[in-house]
């Protein structure tokens, strides 16, 4: 079985799908979701555990950069408004909607 690592920014010992037995060649990087999709059905249970982990790990990685991503572009927001008041972020709610100031 052949595996292709993906060239990266940072580079790994580590194969892509390491430890899959399941099939003659693989190469994510040639191989489009629908292709990746009809393999699955010619793995064995712990591959695709090993799938479902790999995709899981994945999931929660994006998750967490696109939560990172969000907080550093409303950050670099912080500030840059022109005119508001000094206290506007302690009385936002007075300001918006006309409550007590605190």
């Amino acid at each position: 079985m052949e595996i292709r690592t993906r060239p990266t920014a940072v580079k790994t010992s580590e194969p892509r799908l390491d430890g899959f037995t399941g099939m003659d060649h693989l190469s994510a990087e040639f191989m489009s979701t629908n292709e990746i999709i009809a393999e699955l059905p010619r793995l064995s249970r712990p591959e695709l555990e090993q799938v479902d982990a790999k995709l899981h790990e994945l999931l929660r990685h994006k998750q967490q950069s696109s939560a990172q991503n969000w907080g550093d572009a409303l950050s670099s927001l912080a500030g840059t408004v022109e005119g508001l008041p000094a206290d506007c972020a302690i009385n936002h709610d007075h300001y918006l909607h006309g409550a007590p100031k605190r």
